[in-house]
């Protein structure tokens, strides 16, 4: 993925054609080329503490990004991303 240089998601985007998966150490590898204003796309939230979401969604993904960060900064805990983090984990995603 690529960033769009446009907007306060695009310091959470992991650039370039691939990335190293966590948890297992394999490389996988992104298919076309998307940025923030991609819709359609399948995405991972990766936590630090190694765990990983991921979702898809037909939205802008940095639509996308920022609602998670609202549901992370607001607790809620009816919503499926907030079941991977913990407390402190994500100060970086604020």
């Amino acid at each position: 993925m690529y960033p769009c240089l446009d907007c306060k998601q695009c310091r959470h985007v992991i650039k370039g054609k691939s990335f190293i998966h966590p948890g297992t150490g394999e490389s996988i590898e992104i298919r076309g080329y998307h940025t923030c204003l991609s819709q359609f796309v399948v995405y991972a939230i990766v936590c630090p503490c190694g765990m990983i979401y991921v979702a898809e969604t037909i939205q802008k993904v940095k639509s996308r990004i920022s609602q998670h960060k609202s549901t992370i900064k607001l607790g809620n805990t009816a919503l499926q991303v907030i079941k991977f983090t913990s407390p402190g984990l994500n100060k970086d995603y604020n």
